[in-house]
């Protein structure tokens, strides 16, 4: 593993360790503490926000802008988004009749996700593209369902890709799947605890971290594809 890969694999351990832990008090917590466990949610994706944007101000990475740089990412933020509404379309049965059941939500949504993240990084290797991507995606959702409440998720899921970017040195490929595992983490444990508060979505702590850690494996799986995808997308490239 080179050195550039441990450092990507060591923040993406401690990403999911540490947002693992946070879930599960959330919801332990939550029945006896709903505000705490409200606002513990909210400053955990405002850290993941502020620590992002720091590094890409920091890094001074939209000095010089391109067409490339901009429409590539805006299409896999569209992309991503077509892939979760058609999820919506998947026949009832699928989300409740075991074994299937168990692990639909991995299969439909962290899978494709997986892919498309990795794919775009293989593509657009380049700071700045997980907030250019995610900025469509947010406003067709809040277009689709206005609640202002979740704005901090989304932009914790962008930048949680955003900080693998920028510490991630040379190797785009290990970039590539770290950025997809990282969303993927940010992702699937906001989401849970944000479903918890604003829609009363409770499921046992040990669970939800479980489920957590599934939708992860599943989008580390994809983006495996998904690199190996982007990689010939690009060197077919033809500016």
């Amino acid at each position: 593993m080179t050195s550039d890969a441990a450092k990507v694999a060591a923040f993406d351990a401690v990403l999911i360790a540490i947002m693992a832990l946070i879930s599960y008090l959330t919801f332990l917590w939550y029945p006896s503490n709903k505000f705490e466990s409200v606002w513990i949610t909210i400053a955990e994706s405002l850290i993941i926000v502020i620590a992002g944007a720091a590094l890409l101000l920091h890094g001074k990475y939209f000095k010089e802008v391109d067409l490339k740089f901009i429409t590539i990412p805006v299409t896999f933020g569209l992309l991503l988004y077509a892939e979760q509404w058609l999820t919506s379309y998947a026949p009832a049965f699928v989300w409740y009749t075991p074994p299937m059941s168990w692990f639909v939500v991995a299969l439909l949504i962290y899978l494709p996700e997986g892919i498309i993240i990795a794919a775009l990084v293989a593509l657009v290797d380049r700071p700045g593209s997980m907030l250019i991507a995610i900025i469509p995606f947010y406003i067709i959702s809040m277009v689709s369902y206005f609640n202002p409440i979740w704005t901090p998720f989304y932009f914790a899921w962008a930048f949680a890709g955003e900080i693998i970017l920028v510490i991630g040195g040379t190797s785009t490929r290990a970039k590539a799947i770290g950025v997809a595992f990282a969303m993927a983490v940010a992702d699937t444990f906001l989401v849970s605890q944000y479903s918890l508060f604003n829609f009363g979505v409770y499921t046992l702590p040990a669970l939800n971290v479980l489920t957590g850690i599934e939708n992860a494996a599943f989008a580390l799986i994809g983006a495996a594809v998904g690199y190996g995808i982007g990689r010939k997308a690009r060197n077919a490239w033809k500016p």
